[in-house]
């Protein structure tokens, strides 16, 4: 699949990544964060808002929410996630710009395997929830740069608002000066 992408560097010594997560204007907002000696594996953290579709889970019934719109599958709850993984790959350095973040439980297997019964579900939290971005802030610890990405993964982005976050990007209103 061919996908656009928008990239915008910022110096970021004087940043770290928790400090990038509490600037950032946005919506159900993640922080997938490295700090394990700043080695090859622990190089980047990665924050994300905005996701632009969400899929909820639950037993034999799957939400889809895209923006203001809804469905609902009943299909296998990770047959409908595997249909909305967008497979995509980017000329960029990261070895994540974009995607599904959110969990998958172990009661998700109920609808392909037999497990025993449900237990009570005291909290109501669904069997799956995954949350899919495509506006990211990448934090290198070892260069000391943060990059703002903006991905139009599915071709549907409005081009001028496409642009138009760029532009936000470049004037720093995506990430707020404190």
């Amino acid at each position: 699949m061919t996908s656009h992408y928008r990239t915008e560097q910022i110096n970021g010594d004087m940043l770290t990544p928790i400090s990038v997560f509490q600037r950032l204007k946005g919506e159900k907002k993640f922080i997938l964060e490295s700090s394990d000696g700043y080695g090859k594996k622990s190089q980047y953290s990665f924050i994300g808002m905005n996701p632009y579709k969400e899929i909820i889970g639950n037993g034999k019934t799957v939400r889809i929410k895209e923006g203001k719109r809804e469905q609902t599958s009943l299909k296998k709850p990770l047959d409908v996630v595997k249909a909305h993984i967008p497979e995509i790959t980017l000329d960029l350095p990261f070895p994540f710009y974009g995607g599904a973040v959110g969990y998958i439980g172990y009661d998700a297997i109920r609808e392909y395997e037999d497990i025993g019964s449900r237990l009570k579900d005291e909290i109501a939290m669904p069997d799956l929830h995954l949350m899919f971005y495509q506006e990211l802030v990448v934090f290198d610890h070892v260069r000391q740069e943060v990059t703002i990405v903006a991905l139009d993964i599915e071709g549907d982005r409005c081009r001028k608002a496409f642009y138009t976050d760029k532009k936000e990007a470049k004037k720093g209103n995506v990430i707020q000066q404190t």
